[in-house]
């Protein structure tokens, strides 16, 4: 069987497309939920207000994150900004439970002073990147297997795409070929490769969250 060396920085290209940018570049409002709710269907405005108040942690300007996961009927509450992170806690007492869905994120607008009130905002989110930096090795050998695909002759592109799992610190788990580049060897070095690779986490309101990364630069946003 002949032995092919594929120059792997040619393949990188396609792999990485416009997902190598800089992380603050792919910050967006979140696109979950699709309607921004009413504050009453997320949590009993008044009562917080009063909860705040009462426990003197009413400030003229708040915001809290509201992160549902999907599994679970409250969401992790993050304090923003200069927020005391005791009011955080406070303000959990009177959200509503929501029915397990996808995950989604808010945020809460609380301004006191006379007239205290209470607004939702759309939250911040950020995709998984991979770090720069991280090293390739320069070839990788192909030994042609039966059932593979040689490619053209004259090809300089072979596309490969791929799909990682990427935990708050970054670690990719469950990497999977999504296509192939119809040679098993090179398949399974470009894989052993993103195993490998180390990426910044998605945030949402800057705080790290698992999420799904795919180097066609389609990674699923919230």
């Amino acid at each position: 069987m002949r032995l092919l060396a594929v120059t792997v920085a040619l393949i990188a290209t396609v792999l990485a497309s416009s997902s190598l940018s800089a992380q603050n570049k792919g910050c967006e409002e979140t696109r979950n939920p699709k309607q921004l709710p009413p504050a009453r269907d997320v949590l009993d405005s008044a009562d917080a207000i009063l909860e705040l108040k009462q426990a003197n942690l009413l400030a003229d300007d708040m915001r809290f994150s509201l992160l549902f996961e999907g599994s679970d009927s409250f969401p992790r509450v993050r304090p923003l900004e200069t927020t005391d992170p005791t009011a955080a806690m406070v303000l959990l007492r009177s959200i509503w439970p929501q029915k397990p869905s996808e995950p989604w994120a808010v945020r809460v607008h609380v301004v006191g002073g006379s007239t205290p009130s209470l607004t939702l905002e759309r939250s911040i989110y950020c995709p998984p990147t991979p770090e720069s930096g991280s090293p390739f090795p320069t070839r990788i050998a192909v030994q042609m297997q039966p059932g593979d695909r040689r490619p053209p002759p004259g090809t300089r592109r072979i596309h490969i795409r791929l799909e990682a799992l990427i935990d708050e610190g970054g670690v990719p788990s469950n990497v999977r070929i999504t296509q192939s580049s119809g040679m098993s060897d090179l398949d399974d070095g470009i894989l052993k490769q993103w195993q490998g690779r180390r990426f910044h986490p998605a945030l949402i309101d800057g705080e790290p969250i698992r999420a799904v990364f795919r180097t066609d630069g389609q990674s699923p946003r919230m």
